[in-house]
């Protein structure tokens, strides 16, 4: 039976991690456990998983937000560092649907050239049938070799996937999408329950494009003029995961 890590960051949903561990686990998921915050109803969800899944989870009790990028290139460095067959991201907002984290498994041993496998869900915002990009993600071997690390100067959330993204298709790297899955995305409902949430989070949102643009000549939807790294051709696109935490020294910005 594969092995599955699943990497799932904790911020201020409760009652959603209960149901999303119900949804996700299995005697073949290893779960890895970031907490953002010191939320107590979050930790005593985390606290009350951890009991149900035993042996087959770590949870790494920060407590403070360290940056999703961070967390989850630790998750996926950890994953295959004690042999994982599979790293997947997924979201605290998100619901899979019966048997979807196994599809997508099945899909990346199908698929091992691949760098990601992504599937398909309902995202409640927008309310449509869409891909669930980076809620619900198989970060594969290959994506983690060839691709690399998520770039932790994007702090502390927004736009990480985008330029993961970004490098994936310069490098050529392929990506998968299985169908025939029907998660649920709720989509920054941690943003929407947390007090000045969603200003907050505009804030991050802004900053983080700024830093995308200098990065890329510009945005996904304007279009990015660069082809490396702050048009630097010295740097590649691709962040090893030894030097995760300081991708680009000579470009370095305060978060």
């Amino acid at each position: 039976m594969r092995r599955i890590d699943l990497i799932l960051v904790t911020y201020a949903l409760s009652q959603e991690l209960l149901e999303l561990f119900t949804a996700a686990d299995a005697p073949n998921v290893f779960w890895r456990v970031f907490t953002h915050s010191a939320h107590e109803d979050v930790l005593m969800a985390v606290r009350a998983i951890e009991a149900r899944a035993k042996l087959r989870m770590c949870v790494y009790d920060y407590q403070t937000n360290r940056g999703l990028a961070r967390s989850w290139n630790d998750g996926i460095y950890y994953a295959y560092m004690t042999g994982a067959d599979l790293a997947v991201l997924i979201n605290d907002d998100m619901l899979p649907g019966r048997e979807d984290v196994q599809r997508v498994a099945r899909a990346a041993m199908l698929y091992p050239h691949v760098g990601i496998v992504k599937c398909m869900g309902f995202d409640e915002r927008s309310q449509t049938r869409t891909s669930m990009e980076f809620g619900l993600t198989g970060i594969t071997r290959a994506g983690w070799e060839q691709v690399g690390a998520f770039d932790e100067m994007i702090w502390p959330i927004y736009w990480e996937d985008i330029d993961w993204e970004r490098r994936r298709k310069l490098l050529g790297v392929e990506e998968y999408m299985v169908v025939d899955t029907h998660a649920r995305h709720a989509g920054s409902k941690t943003a929407i329950v947390t007090p000045n949430g969603v200003a907050q989070a505009q804030v991050h949102y802004d900053v983080n494009a700024r830093y995308y643009r200098d990065k890329w000549g510009g945005t996904h939807l304007e279009g990015e003029r660069f082809t490396h790294p702050f048009n630097n051709p010295a740097l590649g696109c691709y962040i090893s995961p030894a030097r995760r935490h300081n991708p680009y020294p000579s470009e370095a910005r305060k978060p």
